[in-house]
């Protein structure tokens, strides 16, 4: 079954309606079968830089034929650009932590491998159901998992943007590591925060559609109607 899959991809990205900078970068490399949403952390210092550093480090990526070798070289060069971005920040940021987001989907036969730090996200559309696959590492999302938040309060709570995790923030990262199995049809939709701060999941779920370019273009258009108060930055990803 695995040889029978064939995946395609579609993205977009909008500064929305309050940012005057896009601190968002995103990798779109269907042959490589790799994807990632970097989402700047624009509270620290060149969040831009930031994200698109960890974004051309990912670009580097070439697919071997071993699973484990793909999702360890993927780990490896998330956790090059950590470093890089401590050292970036001591040598040209005075000192300053440049910090983003990453959200990774890699495919392998009819495997879909995520890898993530922070709250960018990862959710996937099946038979009619939107699922989020990716667990913010957020302080809200903590408050969630132990009964002191709902998902719908967190989504709305004055401390919804500090990650508990990110690229650049500290010397050393952890990097979540998610397998699933991967049948035709699926839709993979990547994210930053800027989208499902605007539209909760019943309104993402609504936007989407087989065509990837239209459903990208539903989706970051909803979410700058629906107040764009950040950046917003979206790939679709279907499996054949």
């Amino acid at each position: 079954m695995s040889s029978e899959l064939s995946w395609s991809s579609s993205s977009k990205t909008d500064v929305g309606r309050v940012r005057k900078i896009n601190e968002d970068s995103f990798l779109d490399l269907p042959k490589q079968k790799l994807w990632a949403v970097a989402d700047g952390m624009g509270g620290l210092s060149a969040g831009d830089v930031a994200s698109q550093h960890l974004i051309s480090k990912l670009s580097q990526f070439k697919a071997t034929d071993t699973l484990t070798d793909n999702v360890n070289q993927i780990e490896a060069l998330i956790l090059e650009a950590n470093q890089d971005l401590r050292r970036m920040g001591e040598e040209l940021g005075n000192g300053k932590t440049m910090g983003t987001t990453v959200a990774t989907l890699f495919a392998n036969g009819d495997h879909a491998i995520i890898l993530w730090a922070g709250d960018s996200r990862v959710y996937r559309y099946r038979d009619g159901e939107l699922l989020r696959l990716s667990e913010d590492h957020s302080f809200v999302e903590e408050l969630v998992r132990i009964g002191v938040l709902s998902s719908e309060q967190a989504e709305n709570h004055p401390a919804s943007n500090i990650v508990s995790r990110a690229v650049g923030v500290e010397d050393k990262l952890l990097v979540d590591v998610e397998y699933f199995k991967a049948i035709p049809n699926d839709i993979y939709i990547l994210c930053s925060d800027g989208l499902f701060k605007e539209l909760s999941e019943d309104d993402i779920k609504s936007q989407i559609v087989n065509d990837l370019p239209e459903c990208c273009e539903n989706l970051v258009s909803s979410a700058v109607a629906a107040g764009g108060g950040d950046n917003i930055s979206v790939i679709t990803v279907k499996v054949e």
